[in-house]
């Protein structure tokens, strides 16, 4: 069978691929969480015991995928995985890592032939359902390559080659940084207007904004959902977590002598929400959890 495709990862986004892919591809899976691999075991994958495992699954040029937290981890799987690969084979990281990391990781298997896409990737819990949004850095030809699994993965005209390798998650950085600003623009709003001399119904404000309005979009959608089952926001801590990216992002621009007021500030109120909370640290906290699922801590 040609159209083969291994997972390492399964946690939400890659389980998320797993399902898109699984109708159309035979998909190898591992996870070194017994529950996550659990979680696919009726979607007709194969369910493999290690990564190793993944690697050797193949009868056709190995394509794999990484969905693993930023970091060591990845370098370690993939010293899991090379004495296993060939020629040609392709490890693309789905990952939110460090557009450096990935540089590094794309140079290192080079010397031994072996193709690294970094694959910046969006879209949250709803990518699972409607497709995902994918920024591809590396080698073209392992673009090309994986073409017919991008197609199954993203949403339709939801993908794309950005440039060379480490370019991907250069822009999910980027894409990352400006939600931060958009987070924080609609929760400092929302905050204003709870406070305010008026009694206003935030729900009902929401409704009329996520409708035809020029801030209509998908948070402001989220953000009226969650009202609607909690209008004050109580049972959410207010600690928002995350924040990896938006700082890469900060560190580039001084680097590049860019300011980036809004995302800047929108980082900071990230940082002190974890000594102060408020009502707009609420909202930020909220529409990750509706967005991506991100459990406050």
């Amino acid at each position: 069978m040609t159209n083969e495709v291994g997972i390492i990862g399964l946690g939400k986004i890659g389980l998320g691929i797993t399902k898109r892919l699984a109708p159309y591809f035979k998909v190898s899976v591992f996870d070194i969480d017994e529950n996550s691999r659990k979680r696919t075991q009726f979607l007709g994958v194969n369910i493999l015991e290690s990564a190793q495992d993944v690697a050797k699954s193949f009868n056709t040029r190995k394509k794999i995928i990484l969905s693993l937290p930023a970091g060591k981890t990845i370098d370690n799987v993939i010293e899991e995985l090379i004495p296993n690969l060939s020629r040609d084979d392709i490890v693309a990281d789905f990952g939110n890592s460090n557009f450096g990391d990935s540089i590094r990781r794309s140079e290192y298997l080079e010397k031994k032939d072996i193709f690294y896409l970094d694959v910046g990737t969006s879209g949250g819990l709803e990518g699972s359902r409607i497709g995902y949004s994918l920024m591809m850095g590396g080698e073209l030809p392992a673009y090309r390559a994986m073409v017919p699994i991008f197609e199954r993965i993203a949403m339709k005209n939801g993908f794309n080659y950005v440039g060379e390798s480490g370019s991907g998650h250069y822009v999910k950085m980027v894409h990352n940084a400006i939600e931060y600003g958009l987070l924080q623009a609609i929760a400092e709003g929302v905050e204003l207007l709870k406070e305010s001399d008026y009694k206003f119904d935030l729900e009902r404000i929401t409704g009329i904004w996520r409708n035809g309005s020029i801030i209509r979009s998908y948070l402001i959608e989220l953000l009226n959902e969650a009202l609607k089952l909690d209008p004050n926001l109580k049972e959410i801590s207010g600690v928002i977590g995350g924040g990896e990216t938006g700082k890469w992002a900060l560190d580039e621009a001084d680097r590049l002598n860019i300011k980036m007021t809004a995302i800047k500030s929108a980082y900071e109120a990230r940082v002190a929400s974890r000594n102060k909370r408020t009502f707009a640290t609420k909202v930020v906290a909220t529409l990750r959890k509706k967005f991506g699922g991100h459990i406050p801590p």
